[in-house]
């Protein structure tokens, strides 16, 4: 088997659990770094008697965790990634694009999972998401899913997929925005990342009804974070960082990335510095600055849009 050859289709569940059967031609998700990861719960036999032998074991409650990267790519108001976006606690509630966290009715996919002659159908996926910015590169989404317990079939490797996306999107050229106490500026800065950070828990259940133990896999809190490294300037100079992180200033933060044809806009309306640590790039001095983002209102520490330029 060639590890070279893999790849993922994602669609989104009507039910929970329910795998929607997605297709090549319209459910192919451009991803690298694929690992699948089964997690089975061993349990061995405490009893002691005559010998110091270990007893058989049993099996208990099972899952499947998938992580894999996603070189972000456009299409409109409705990126690939969308059936992920939604099951990594986001919620796009007019369809129009625009993407903003949820407490309640999560929703979840199915990922089938090629691996050079053999398929993972994993249903009742859901999980988080990492955006990584970094001038002059591909913007990256991590992705950490989990989801139900199925084993691998043997199944065909494609001979074709239809990519729905356009080319990567390459993080440069682009305004990024901090607006500290001190107004609106454009930091000379390398990387910006951030993420929802759900907190992902496997909900137990004994009855007939569960086959492997687990009801469903929960989103069951948030603590959304990111961090940027801007180039260090004098404390007195604008933006002022130190000020803001002693005032806990709640600073906006936005960029915009496109593909030519289609943007991504995000913002994040109150970030509040958490430490500001001085560090080298290069021979260049810089700051790598970590920032709590917190509501105005409620899901709304962080919006996504998707649009045509």
């Amino acid at each position: 088997m060639l590890t070279q050859n893999k790849l993922i289709l994602v669609k989104i569940e009507g039910s929970y659990g329910s795998d929607p059967t997605p297709t090549t031609g319209a459910n192919f998700m451009a991803a690298h770094n694929i690992k699948v990861a089964p997690a089975p719960t061993y349990n061995p036999t405490l009893s002691t008697d005559v010998s110091l032998s270990k007893r058989a074991g049993t099996l208990g409650s099972k899952s499947v965790a998938i992580s894999f990267e996603h070189q972000l790519q456009m299409n409109g108001a409705t990126p690939p990634c969308d059936p992920l976006l939604l099951s990594c606690g986001f919620t796009d509630t007019a369809s129009n694009g625009v993407y903003v966290p949820r407490t309640t009715s999560f929703q979840s996919c199915t990922i089938w999972v090629y691996e050079d002659g053999i398929k993972w159908a994993i249903t009742g996926c859901r999980g988080n998401v990492e955006f990584n910015f970094k001038a002059g590169e591909p913007v990256t989404l991590t992705f950490n899913m989990q989801g139900r317990w199925a084993a691998p079939t043997d199944v065909a490797y494609p001979t074709s997929v239809t990519d729905n996306g356009g080319k990567p999107c390459v993080a440069m050229n682009r305004a990024f925005v901090y607006t500290g106490g001190d107004g609106a500026t454009n930091p000379v800065t390398e990387s910006l990342n951030f993420s929802l950070n759900n907190t992902i828990a496997l909900q137990p259940n004994l009855d007939d009804s569960v086959a492997h133990g687990i009801e469903a896999v929960v989103i069951t809190g948030r603590d959304a974070k990111g961090s940027f490294n801007p180039e260090a300037i004098l404390a007195a100079t604008t933006p002022a960082y130190w000020t803001d992180f002693a005032a806990v200033t709640q600073v906006p933060i936005t960029y915009i990335v496109g593909d030519g044809t289609d943007n991504l806009s995000v913002s994040l309306p109150k970030c509040e510095i958490e430490n500001i640590t001085p560090e080298d790039q290069n021979g260049i001095g810089i700051y790598n600055i970590p920032f709590s983002m917190v509501r105005t209102t409620a899901d709304d520490e962080m919006s996504l849009t998707f649009a045509t330029a």
